[in-house]
C-alpha cells in the first residue's frame, strides 16, 4: 500500500494463496486502525527477481464481477479510481 498523501509504502500482513504458472492469488489484510484518518492508501503489488524491480497498481484488469460491496461499512472506504480505476482505500 502507498499513502496518497506522503508517497510513503505501508506493508501490511499478506499471503500467498496459490501460484499457477504466473499468476499468483493473495491474500491481503488492510489494518485501518493503523491508517491515519482521511488518507488515501493505493493498492500496488511488487515483484523483484534478481536485479529487477516492478511495481503495479492493483484494480484496473479486474473481472467483471468484483465488486466492493462486501466492504461497505467498514472503517475506510474502497473505491477504483476515475482515471485508471485502480483500486485506493480511504480512511
Amino acid at each position: 500500500m502507498e499513502n496518497s498523501e506522503n508517497k510513503a509504502f505501508v506493508v501490511d500482513d499478506y499471503k500467498i494463496i496459490k501460484i499457477n504458472a504466473n499468476l499468483y492469488e493473495v491474500e491481503m489484510i488492510f489494518n485501518a486502525k493503523s491508517k491515519n484518518k482521511n488518507e488515501v492508501y493505493d493498492l500496488s503489488v511488487e515483484v523483484r527477481s534478481e536485479n529487477i524491480n516492478h511495481e503495479h497498481r492493483v484494480g484496473n484488469k479486474r473481472k467483471k464481477e468484483m465488486t466492493l460491496e462486501k466492504w461497505k461499512g467498514k472503517k475506510f472506504k474502497p473505491y477504483f479510481t476515475d482515471k485508471y480505476e485502480n483500486l485506493s482505500f480511504k480512511k
